[in-house]
């Protein structure tokens, strides 16, 4: 069996509508070097599967189709999570790399598994390499969004993600396979897998970036993301209010795991974000008269001790009158 140069891992749960388009992409990529495509459903039950299936049948050679049950589910922080695929998926790699794709996510450029990886060879400093994204919605309409990037650069390091300078889409990701094994056990606590791997990689070497969207990420309702993405789009419902308290909570469990297991060097940035989340949770629950996300977010800023920027003793008085 050829050893293939590049996995890649295709996470899939309920992704019926954009899983064909996911796996047609990675086909499409024109290389010199063997890929693998490993293709992990999370028990999906809208025909998934069945494409998955048919995928695998047409194209055996290429494609490795793994179909996990609802017992392989777990749950971190009380919210059901699909870490076990995409762990399964990082485990069973053969490549010297690897890409992730979400299911609902695409690849839009023929060369971008060829462009990474001759970054990544021509450079020994550099652990991962990650692009321009497009954000798309569910019928892959183009969607105006604050750019994940502040400022374009080849190169970033791991304090910079950490500190919210950048943001590497899921889609956009290539990295070196050896700093994820054995995966550590607070990849399998942290609300976010892929900043546990960004995170390892970071502390190994530095991120190098592509300036050329390569690939579309879908914000859609079913999207883990997507549902707590509407701070900043004008006026909120208390449904909207709540979803984004949630994305922000999940924000401040993230970094508190980061800075436990980064290292002392970025402990200091990952509280300083951590603060900025939790001080915007804490305004969201006082402008829905949530008192217990108040307390939480007041809590996580005291226990991290930061004192964000955008929390004055006016507001402070005002946020603590509200949580009595």
């Amino acid at each position: 069996m050829t050893t293939p140069k590049v996995s890649v891992s295709i996470t899939a749960f309920n992704h019926a509508p954009f899983i064909r388009i996911a796996l047609d992409g990675v086909l499409a990529q024109q290389t010199d070097f063997p890929v693998e495509i490993l293709v992990g459903d999370d028990d999906s039950t809208d025909g998934t599967r069945e494409i998955v299936r048919e995928y695998a049948a047409r194209f055996p050679d290429r494609i490795t189709a793994f179909f996990h049950d609802a017992s392989s589910k777990s749950r971190i922080k009380g919210r059901l999570t699909g870490r076990n695929n995409l762990a399964h998926n990082l485990n069973a790699a053969r490549g010297e790399y690897i890409a992730l794709l979400d299911g609902d996510d695409c690849w839009t450029d023929e060369t971008k598994l060829a462009r990474q990886v001759a970054q990544l060879e021509g450079d020994p400093t550099l652990m991962t390499s990650f692009h321009h994204a497009r954000i798309i919605d569910e019928s892959g309409a183009p969607l105006e969004r604050t750019p994940t990037i502040k400022k374009i650069k080849d190169r970033y390091t791991l304090e910079e993600m950490i500190s919210g300078e950048y943001e590497a889409q899921t889609c956009t990701v290539l990295f070196r396979r050896g700093a994820i094994h054995p995966l550590p056990r607070w990849f399998f606590e942290a609300p976010v897998g892929d900043f546990v791997i960004h995170t390892l990689n970071g502390q190994r070497g530095d991120f190098g970036f592509i300036d050329r969207p390569m690939g579309s990420y879908r914000m859609h309702s079913g999207g883990i993301w997507s549902q707590g993405n509407a701070a900043g789009s004008g006026q909120l419902s208390s449904e909207q209010i709540r979803r984004t308290i949630s994305r922000y909570e999940m924000m401040v469990d993230l970094l508190d795991a980061v800075a436990k297991h980064s290292g002392t060097p970025h402990r200091k940035a990952a509280l300083k974000r951590l603060g900025m989340f939790a001080c915007m949770a804490a305004k969201l629950g006082a402008q829905c008269h949530d008192k217990a996300a108040i307390r939480r977010n007041m809590a996580a800023i005291w226990t991290a001790r930061v004192w964000p920027r955008k929390l004055d003793w006016r507001t402070l008085t005002r946020l603590l009158i509200q949580a009595v």
